[in-house]
């Protein structure tokens, strides 16, 4: 398929020597047809581990979406879903769908649209699937994406199943599915470790023996969060044997939950040694770690054993096998949020800075120049987040990825964005249907720039979308019948191989405003058919 996705975003994570779940395993397996499993639970409660447990489980094909802010955006996300989908059924071709996000003309409900979108896949499949969404939490509270998975719910066939994965009850309509009978929630409670597993957990995975006074304190501080008992664990291997269950009664901190970043910072990065400590805090500014880059970034040996190890203790760190890339690694989100918080309060800004311009830098040179921006303007380097802009921005708004260009925007300094043409267009394209007076001031004066600098191209298309913005607005602030004759001139000038996929657009925009305001539907009609051919 085109546009190529990590596989680190579309497989379930590794699992190394883990404590089996068979009570929550049976449960799944006996609600198996629901339309809908949602599990629930705070950060490192086991939600990924069990689903991918249960997943191992079974004959039926099982997608998975490793989701981030990013998926905020219902086209990226469904993207998302897609590669996901075409990642294990492999004899099934799916890359015709990447086509329907793409931009349309006119505006479009957003509802009916993705309605639309996801039923292409749907057509598609006739095999049974399972689907899982892991981290809905990590979606922005408001994000578009929220009525993207919505419709995904309603409109899921009955041989495609899908489980969720939370911290949080997700913002759409989940009560009036399980009061059908169509939807099962899995909760925090269920996910906890009792006061026996925790026993096993000891006994089985770290070869401990408590008594029972002492598995009670550790229940009761806790709460059989499985991240405190990791956490925990880690501390106990480095006491003796006598002095584990007197640490138990007298040691945990009363208040356990407020000091799991303590417990980070001297359980779990204070027992590597330095230049460990320090890649991981440098490193966690990566969504997903690649040993390569991280081992030029840092200029560090050994990166990927020494993430292996880190991930075979269950410290918070997942891998996951890249044909291409070979061995990727992500940070547990709370474990992420803890190396952060370090990044921003141990690293000066100065340096802070260079390092996400050597980041986005890196990028850039590997041709990833969407990560590159994201750098390039955490180095507040705007003017090569500008360069690299100029060079993509269409490439997004034509697959409907405007959200993306409008963050990016809002980021630069506004007068960069003024005095650059193409940034101004693309600016208009985020808002092509809702800020009508603004794009036409914004297309005007991108379309001066342009031909001051002698930029046929960025010229065609801002005079389009100007017509386009006119119409809308549905009043002239520049008269339709100036712009008609200009874009007239202007395409009497090109070549009949020039620019053919802009022209197309001048023609189609020109042709729409000679049939509704320019009294002239023939002119109109034969601008049309022009456009077409």
């Amino acid at each position: 398929m085109k546009t190529p996705i990590n596989i680190s975003k579309i497989t379930p994570p590794c699992l190394p020597k883990i404590l089996q779940r068979p009570r929550l395993i049976d449960r799944l397996e006996k609600i198996k047809d629901k339309r809908l499993i949602l599990i629930l639970g705070q950060a490192a409660q086991g939600k990924s581990t069990l689903a991918a447990s249960y997943f191992n489980t079974l004959e039926t094909p099982t997608a998975w979406v490793n989701l981030s802010k990013e998926d905020s955006d219902p086209v990226n996300l469904f993207y998302s879903i897609l590669h996901s989908i075409q990642h294990v059924l492999k004899d099934i071709d799916l890359s015709p769908v990447l086509a329907f996000p793409s931009v349309t003309m006119g505006a479009r409900l957003e509802i009916p649209l993705y309605r639309e979108w996801l039923n292409a896949i749907f057509d598609k499949i006739s095999v049974p699937i399972k689907i899982a969404l892991d981290g809905l939490d990590r979606l922005l509270p408001d994000a578009s994406s929220f009525q993207l998975l919505q419709v995904l719910v309603e409109e899921v066939p009955g041989h495609i199943h899908l489980i969720m994965l939370s911290r949080e009850e997700p913002p759409f309509e989940v009560q009036a599915l399980k009061m059908k009978q169509e939807a099962y929630i899995l909760t925090n409670d269920d996910l906890a470790f009792t006061q026996d597993v925790i026993k096993t957990f000891f006994r089985e995975l770290r070869g401990m023996s408590f008594a029972s006074t002492q598995l009670k304190r550790v229940h009761q501080f806790t709460e059989g969060w499985v991240g405190g008992l990791i956490l925990l664990s880690e501390t106990l291997d480095r006491l003796s044997e006598d002095s584990r269950g007197k640490y138990l009664l007298e040691g945990i901190p009363a208040r356990f939950k407020g000091a799991v970043f303590q417990y980070f910072g001297e359980e779990i990065l204070a027992s590597q040694p330095g230049p460990i400590q320090n890649s991981l805090i440098k490193s966690s500014m990566f969504d997903i770690v690649e040993p390569g880059l991280i081992g030029d970034f840092l200029e560090m040996e050994d990166t990927e054993k020494v993430l292996h190890e880190l991930a075979s203790k269950n410290l918070f760190v997942h891998s996951n096998y890249d044909e291409k890339k070979g061995w990727l690694f992500r940070y547990h989100q709370l474990f992420r949020d803890f190396l952060q918080a370090k990044f921003r309060s141990e690293i000066g800004e100065e340096e802070r800075g260079s390092l996400f311009l050597k980041a986005g830098s890196i990028h850039e040179q590997k041709g990833e120049l969407e990560e590159s921006v994201k750098y390039y303007l955490k180095a507040r380097a705007y003017d090569k987040a500008a360069t690299i802009i100029e060079r993509i921005g269409m490439e997004l708004v034509q697959m409907g990825r405007t959200a993306v260009l409008a963050q990016w925007l809002q980021i630069l300094p506004e007068g960069l964005v003024q005095e650059n043409p193409w940034l101004l267009f693309y600016l208009s394209m985020t808002r092509r249907y809702t800020a009508t007076d603004q794009n036409i001031g914004s297309l005007e004066l991108a379309l001066t720039r342009f031909e001051k600098q002698e930029d046929v191209r960025g010229g065609i298309l801002s005079l389009a979308f100007l017509i386009e913005a006119t119409m809308i607005k549905g009043r002239d602030t520049i008269p339709i019948a100036y712009l008609l004759n200009k874009a007239e001139k202007l395409l009497k000038t090109l070549g009949p191989d020039i620019f053919v996929q802009e022209k197309a657009i001048l023609l189609i925009q020109g042709g729409f405003g000679f049939i509704l305001r320019g009294g002239n539907p023939r002119k109109g009609l034969w601008a049309c058919e022009n456009a077409y051919l």
